[in-house]
């Protein structure tokens, strides 16, 4: 794991994907969702082109929160 980190800190490629990721992070904050998704594809063509050479993939995270309000919840009864 030291290894990874010391890479993510001293690799140029590393170093200009975190500036390109703070720099969007910053200009995204507060926009609604339409000019949102054309500076996230406009993001996604800059990280691609910084990776050109590089055998990357992407990473998605999807969270999914069910709450259910134990009034609300319908138990179907057995015959």
């Amino acid at each position: 794991m030291c290894h990874q980190l010391q890479q993510l800190v001293t690799d140029v490629t590393c170093v200009k994907l975190t500036d390109l990721y703070t720099a969007h992070a910053d200009s995204v904050r507060g926009m609604a969702d339409l000019p949102r998704s054309a500076a996230e594809a406009a993001y996604q063509h800059r990280a691609e082109h910084l990776l050109t050479d590089d055998n990357c993939f992407r990473l998605a995270v999807v969270s999914i929160s069910i709450y259910f309000a134990s009034a609300a919840v319908a138990v179907p009864s057995v015959l």
